[in-house]
C-alpha cells in the first residue's frame, strides 16, 4: 500500500506567505493603472490626431477600426509606419509630433511610408510603399467603445476581485480569483492604451503573461484540489512560467530595434495560452461536475461552467479564428461584455457555499439552544 506524504510545512507555508502579498500587489497594480489610464486616454483623445488608423507599439498598425476608419489593403494590420511624409520616425514621440503638425495644417493629409513582414501579410504593398491618408480626431462612439467600454468591464473585474478578497482573502481559492480579476481588469483598463499612446504597454504584456497562469491556478484551486496538491502544493504555480516567459520575451522584442515585429509573436502565444488554460479549466469543471463525490463541488461546479460558457465562448470564438487568420480583429462590443459573467459567477459559488455554511452552523446553534 502506498504511503501518503503530506505536504511539508515549509511548502504550504511559503505558497501562504507568496500568494496573499502578490494579490495584494496586483490590486496596487490594477488600481494604479485604472487612474493613470483615463488620464492618458483623454490626453491623447484631446491633443493626437490619427490617420484612420491606431498603431501599437512601434508603429505597428492595430486591428481596431470604426465608421469610416480602420485597416485597409494598403495600410494592413501589422503594417509599420517608418515614416511620415518622407521625414523617418525614430519613437512614438516623433510619430504623435508628426500628426500634431500635420492636423494643424488646413489639407490635413499625411504621406506614410510603411514596411510589411512577407510571414505576416503575403500581400506585396505598393512601390513605394506609400499611403496618403487624412488625419482625423478619434469620434466619441468610438472612443466610448475602443475605452470605455473595456475600462468599465475592467472596472467590475477589479470591484469583484476585492470583494472576493476581503471574504476569503485568507484562503488560497480566494486569492487566486482576485488575482485574476486584478489581472484581467489590467488588461481592459489597457486595451485602448496598447493602440494609442503605448505609454503602459509593458505592463500591458505582463499582465496579460499573468492571467493564463492566474486562470490555471484558479482550476486547480476552486470547487475543488486535485490530490496531487496535497503532496506538491507548489505545483499550481508552474502555469505562469509559459505566459511570464512569453511577457518577457514581448517586453525585450518591443525595444529591440532590429525585430520590431517581435512583441506581436509573444502575444499571440500569450493567446494561445489564455485559450489553453480556459479550455483546461472547461474540462476540469465539467469533470467535477459529474464525478465528484461531493453534492456541494457538484452544484458549484456547475454554476461556474453555465457562468464560464456564457463569459468565454465568444472569446474563445475569437481565438479560434486566429488560429487561422492572426488578423481577426478583436470586436469589443462582440466579444467584451460577456466577460462579465465570469467573475460573479465564480464569486457567487464561492461565497455561496460560506453562506449556506452560516446558515447551518447557525441552525445548529439554535438547535442546541432550545434543546439545553
Amino acid at each position: 500500500m502506498a504511503v501518503f506524504a503530506p505536504p511539508t510545512i515549509q511548502a504550504v507555508d511559503l505558497g501562504h506567505r507568496v500568494t496573499r502579498p502578490i494579490a495584494m500587489l496586483g490590486f496596487v497594480v490594477a488600481v494604479v493603472t485604472f487612474l493613470i489610464a483615463p488620464v492618458l486616454a483623454l490626453d491623447w483623445l484631446q491633443h493626437i490626431p490619427f490617420p484612420g488608423v491606431l498603431l501599437g507599439p512601434n508603429r505597428l498598425v492595430s486591428d481596431a477600426s470604426g465608421n469610416g476608419w480602420g485597416p485597409t489593403e494598403q495600410l494592413a494590420i501589422v503594417d509599420r509606419v517608418v515614416a511620415v511624409d518622407g521625414v523617418p520616425l525614430t519613437d512614438q514621440l516623433s510619430y504623435e509630433r508628426a500628426m500634431a503638425q500635420a492636423g494643424a495644417r488646413e489639407d490635413g493629409i499625411v504621406r506614410l511610408t510603411i514596411e510589411r513582414l512577407s510571414t505576416l501579410n503575403s500581400t506585396p504593398c505598393s512601390d513605394p510603399c506609400e499611403v496618403a491618408r487624412q488625419v482625423r480626431r478619434l469620434p466619441p462612439d468610438d472612443f466610448a467603445r475602443l475605452f470605455g467600454l473595456p475600462y468599465v468591464i475592467g472596472l467590475t473585474y477589479l470591484l469583484v476581485g476585492l470583494w472576493v478578497f476581503r471574504q476569503r482573502g485568507t484562503q488560497r481559492a480566494g486569492q487566486a480569483l482576485a488575482f485574476f480579476c486584478a489581472t484581467t481588469a489590467t488588461i481592459l483598463a489597457l486595451y485602448f492604451d496598447q493602440m494609442s499612446t503605448n505609454v503602459l504597454t509593458p505592463v500591458y504584456l505582463l499582465a496579460l503573461g499573468l492571467v493564463s497562469g492566474a486562470l490555471l491556478n484558479l482550476a486547480l484551486l476552486f470547487p475543488q484540489s486535485p490530490r496531487l496538491l496535497d503532496r506538491k502544493p507548489l505545483l499550481r504555480f508552474a502555469g505562469y512560467v509559459p505566459g511570464l516567459v512569453a511577457a518577457v520575451l514581448g517586453n525585450v522584442a518591443m525595444v529591440d530595434p532590429a525585430q520590431p515585429w517581435g512583441y506581436i509573436f509573444a502575444e499571440q502565444w500569450q493567446f494561445i495560452f489564455i485559450g489553453m488554460a480556459a479550455t483546461f479549466y472547461f474540462g476540469s469543471l465539467i469533470y467535477r461536475r459529474y464525478r465528484s463525490d461531493s453534492p456541494v463541488v457538484r452544484q458549484q461546479s456547475r454554476i461556474i461552467l453555465w457562468g464560464s460558457l456564457l463569459a468565454f465562448v465568444p472569446f474563445m470564438i475569437w481565438l479560434g479564428q486566429g488560429l487561422f487568420d492572426p488578423n481577426t480583429p478583436l470586436n469589443p462590443l462582440v466579444y467584451m461584455p460577456a466577460l462579465i459573467m465570469f467573475p460573479f459567477a465564480v464569486a457567487y459559488a464561492m461565497l455561496r457555499h460560506n453562506l449556506l455554511n452560516v446558515d447551518r452552523m447557525i441552525t445548529g446553534g439554535l438547535v442546541y439552544v432550545i434543546m439545553s
